[in-house]
């Protein structure tokens, strides 16, 4: 059978051939209207099926093979093009949502049913976005309610037949809002166990006249179904219960955030219209246990994938991408060209950094946990991609620290009791748990070594380490190599022990003015003004292998650099005055006179004296 152009119906039997020239008609196989498929067989690539027939698509020839169940019969349907649905014949790919817009068209509303309808537009766009999201199959029906008068204007696939049935709503003038009555309405057009996720949104400037039904409804949208495999993939298992939103439009509703809250919904009462777009936007964009493609708006978006192997795409504006548990195998595409936009990972559930592991491949950051996986693509390259990481314990990670972390062979964070991290031949990040007392041991390579609360004992042995104590009374011991020591102001009383290289000690949130040095045994001594912490650094004025065992420079927060020649000029300023006190004392007995600070400072061995201690 052939059809030319316009819209040609087909009546088709077994082994019927059909060819149409523009893919508008439809078919009737054994007397039953071909509509498509929504579920997809496993295992069986471009293959669908419904409860009576099973598509197979050859998408190199276009050519489209209907079979009926028992695969006894079949139809071919030459030049089908799947992404056209020709002769209305539609091959799902992916299951979207099911939801239901409930309106309030009661009197109040009068002024404010136009502001309803569009944001049930902008809802409805949202979801029906063929344009991104190709063969996404979902259902919007539109829900009203005024007095007794609660119906159903209509139950829609795509977003044009929806515009239609939304234009038709209008205000009705009467005076009691019946929400609950509405809101089970809603779920009655929805279908149980289809795969598609489920939600209202409930639009209303009035309390409500039957809230005695409030815990029937939410009893109803908790159990609305059984939560099973997905038919599309047999492969995730997705949530069949229904999510209330609530759209409090200028009227303060606070009661009416019980559905929210009780159905793991969201409750909008916006200041301002412009504030309610972006935030329906974001619930609209909200994703599924499917795998699909969000894609954000130019402002400030919150993008939540949930399950599923999702693409996630913040574009411009300062994002924050949104994890669960079980969040799948995401892809972050963002653009901040300026760098002016600061973008955020936050993990909502009890993730913790310590569950995490990190690697650069091919200039992406991959952050796996256990089989779920985040890759932020083109992570290295000019643009910052992901500014903070942030986790519910109150930890985060800025851009600079996941550079850092991810420039190591191992990155490993202390468990809770783990009082051991070390290695040998690799690069590592090492980082004590937050209340663990914990020995770190670097190796042959350049290691980051950081403490935490307790009293740990840091070791950095060869290469260039930065050893960083945290609070507590820590050892730190930087072995051989060029080191770097950072104590943060309030970190306690640290001791360092440097065996060789051009060693750095950084002191953080403090300056030169607030410290004071000494020297006693041939160590040196930092004390923090007004505290009991210090630092002493061990053997500083010990010669060894013909040189002193120093730290050979100190940096304050705001790059004061201070080097040995500095370090031993503070020195002397207060220990030449009690040198010069001892020998003017020795003086009386052994006719020495009136020795001065300029005398000590300008005789050499008497100032290899005075630094090695003298009356210490």
């Amino acid at each position: 059978m052939f059809g030319g152009k316009g819209f040609d119906t087909y009546y088709a039997g077994d082994k019927d051939i059909i060819e149409d020239s523009d893919g508008k008609g439809e078919v009737h196989f054994n007397n039953i209207n071909l509509t498509g498929a929504k579920e997809k067989v496993k295992d069986k690539k471009d293959t669908y099926e419904d409860d009576k027939f099973i598509y197979k698509y050859n998408e190199s020839s276009l050519t489209l093979k209907v079979l009926t169940k028992d695969e006894k019969q079949s139809l071919t349907i030459k030049n089908y093009k799947k992404d056209e649905k020709s002769l209305g014949i539609n091959l799902i790919d992916k299951l979207g949502k099911e939801v239901a817009i409930v309106i309030d068209t009661t009197g109040s509303m009068g002024d404010d049913i136009q502001t309803a309808k569009n944001n049930a537009k902008l809802i409805a766009n949202n979801i029906f976005k063929s344009n991104t999201d190709k063969n996404v199959y979902s259902k919007i029906s539109i829900v009203t309610f005024s007095d007794n008068n609660i119906r159903t204007i209509g139950t829609y696939d795509n977003y044009a037949s929806f515009q239609s049935g939304i234009n038709s709503v209008n205000i009705e003038y009467g005076g009691r809002e019946y929400h609950c009555a509405a809101m089970i309405e809603g779920m009655r057009n929805f279908t149980p166990n289809n795969g598609l996720s489920k939600e209202i949104y409930l639009m209303t400037d009035e309390g409500g006249d039957d809230n005695h039904r409030m815990n029937e409804v939410i009893a109803m949208a908790n159990n609305f179904g059984v939560s099973l495999s997905r038919s599309l993939d047999n492969s995730n298992v997705y949530d069949n219960s229904v999510k209330i939103n609530i759209i409090s439009i200028n009227s303060n509703m606070e009661h009416l955030k019980n559905y929210s809250d009780k159905t793991g919904g969201l409750y909008f009462q916006p200041n301002n219209l412009d504030e309610l777009a972006d935030a329906l936007f974001d619930a609209s964009n909200l994703g599924t246990n499917s795998n699909e493609t969000i894609i954000g708006n130019e402002k400030d978006n919150i993008i939540n994938g949930k399950g599923g192997n999702d693409v996630l795409q913040g574009g411009n504006g300062s994002d924050t991408y949104i994890f669960e548990a079980n969040f799948g195998k995401n892809t972050i595409i963002e653009t901040n060209k300026n760098n002016i936009d600061k973008n955020i990972i936050k993990f909502t559930d009890d993730t913790t950094i310590n569950e995490l592991s990190f690697t650069n491949k091919k200039d992406d950051l991959i952050i796996k946990k256990e089989d779920n996986q985040i890759t932020i693509k083109d992570f290295y390259k000019n643009e910052e991609k992901i500014s903070f990481i942030e986790f519910k314990d109150g930890k985060t990670l800025n851009y600079d620290d996941i550079l850092t972390i991810t420039s190591k062979d191992i990155v490993k964070f202390g468990l809770k009791d783990e009082n051991y991290l070390n290695t040998n031949f690799k690069s590592a990040y090492l980082k004590a748990d937050t209340n663990t007392k914990t020995h770190l041991s670097g190796g042959y390579k350049n290691d980051i070594l950081i403490g935490e609360n307790e009293n740990d004992n840091i070791d950095g042995e060869f290469g260039k380490d930065i050893l960083i104590g945290g609070k507590g009374d820590d050892k730190l011991q930087g072995g051989f190599g060029d080191d770097v020591y950072i104590y943060h102001k309030g970190d306690g009383k640290d001791i360092i022990k440097d065996s060789g290289g051009n060693d750095t000690l950084i002191l953080k949130g403090l300056s030169k003015d607030d410290v004071e040095l000494s020297i006693k045994n041939k160590d040196l001594v930092i004390n923090v003004k007004d505290t009991d912490d210090n630092i002493i650094i061990k053997n500083h004025y010990r010669w060894i292998f013909g040189k002193h065992n120093e730290i050979e420079n100190i940096i304050f927060d705001k790059d004061n650099k201070l080097d040995t020649s500095y370090i031993n000029d503070c020195i002397s300023s207060s220990t030449i005055n009690k040198v010069i006190e001892q020998l003017n004392s020795y003086s009386d007995n052994n006719g020495l006179i009136n020795i001065t600070s300029d005398d000590i400072k300008n005789n050499t061995n008497s100032m290899q004296l005075v630094m090695s201690g003298w009356g210490s």
